[in-house]
């Protein structure tokens, strides 16, 4: 699946949550920065995981 398509579904999936979980290590992933960014947009509750 490309990227564009996979985001696609991420952004989808933040949606219908009412949180995500941001794994150790997120920030050396452009996919997991832009789903903590999008989350921050529509104000999802961001839980970090240690």
């Amino acid at each position: 699946m490309a990227e564009p398509q996979y985001m696609d579904i991420s952004y989808a999936m933040s949606r219908a949550s009412h949180e995500i979980v941001m794994s150790p290590g997120w920030r050396k992933s452009a996919a997991a920065k832009a789903e903590y960014y999008y989350a921050r947009q529509i104000d999802l509750k961001i839980v970090m995981r240690l």
